[in-house]
């Protein structure tokens, strides 16, 4: 079994998002999709807000809770998948050296931040936290759409 792992700040609105989303476009026994974040103090649910955004697409966040990024969740990790620039650079920094996967941002599908020396400028997903309906929704219809265009790496990894 392969992992692909989401990364957020908090784990509470972004990236738990794009773990159903991809779940429900992508997964398989053989794939499977985890979201964590690089600052979380206790296990919290998911933001009301993508409680929401997730409903309104028919998936159900309500058993998710926060939890931080480990070397045990990296276990069988293939890709780590960053919501901005900053935290796949976080992530890179605090993991460097033992981590062996490939490391993204989602509004870069496919581009592996290992082999390259500093980030391509991509779409990044600011953080809803502590927004609106309409900030909440419009990070989801972003995050969805850029975990469809990831579609093509994911299948690969599935076979």
């Amino acid at each position: 079994m392969l992992r692909v792992l989401f990364l957020c700040t908090g784990n509470t609105c972004r990236s738990p998002l794009a773990e159903v989303f991809a779940a429900e476009f992508h997964s398989g026994p053989e794939l499977v999709f985890e979201s964590a974040g690089l600052q979380v103090n206790g296990r919290h649910p998911a933001a009301d807000g993508s409680l929401q955004v997730a409903a309104k697409q028919g998936l159900d966040l309500g058993p998710h809770r926060s939890k931080p990024i480990t070397a045990d969740l990296l276990r069988d990790t293939v890709w780590v998948i960053g919501m901005t620039r900053s935290h796949a650079a976080i992530f890179r920094s605090l993991f460097k050296g033992w981590y062996g996967g490939k490391v993204g941002v989602l509004g870069a599908p496919g581009v592996d931040l290992v082999a390259l020396k500093t980030s391509p400028i991509c779409e990044e997903v600011d953080d809803p936290y502590e927004g609106n309906e309409v900030t909440y929704d419009a990070a989801g219809m972003q995050i969805r759409r850029l975990v469809q265009q990831w579609g093509p790496i994911f299948s690969v990894l599935r076979s």
